[in-house]
């Protein structure tokens, strides 16, 4: 059996979006007083979408709705300015991805990044190297919707 399509995550996978993530983080939170986060602090808090992020980001007595709200519209206006600041793919990936391409493998990319970050990253790092992208939406909370994003 010939293997037609790959699919692979995106943030700590293909792209080590570490640096740009911490940046981003510690604009939203910081201005609030809280305490800087290093890379290694959101290394173990990434992986349930970048709400979940700021929220572990934010002291518990400090953590409303509201707060973890404000410092996630800050977090998305910084992120959306430094995304590719320090953002770097994988070394091999990019020589992984031509040789799928030759092989006539489709690539997709499923992400539990926001949609507008994940397409925009998936096409400057990769371009026509990746066919379809698709955002996972079960770290949304009940009342937001997709045009929350």
């Amino acid at each position: 059996m010939k293997i037609t399509t790959a699919i692979f995550d995106l943030d700590g996978t293909l792209l080590n979006t570490l640096g740009d993530l911490t940046d981003s983080v510690n604009c939203a939170i910081v201005r609030r007083g809280f305490t800087a986060v290093t890379e290694e602090d959101t290394r173990v808090r990434v992986g349930n979408g970048v709400r979940k992020l700021i929220e572990r980001c934010i002291p518990e007595d400090k953590r409303t709705e509201t707060m973890i709200d404000t410092c996630l519209d800050e977090f998305r206006t910084a992120y959306n300015q430094r995304m590719m600041n320090r953002t770097q793919p994988y070394d091999g990936i990019l020589p992984l991805l031509r040789q799928l391409k030759k092989a006539g493998v489709s690539v997709g990319v499923l992400s539990n990044k926001y949609d507008l970050a994940a397409k925009s990253l998936i096409r400057h790092f990769f371009g026509d190297l990746v066919q379809i992208t698709s955002v996972s939406y079960t770290h949304l909370r009940a009342h937001e919707t997709l045009s929350d994003l």
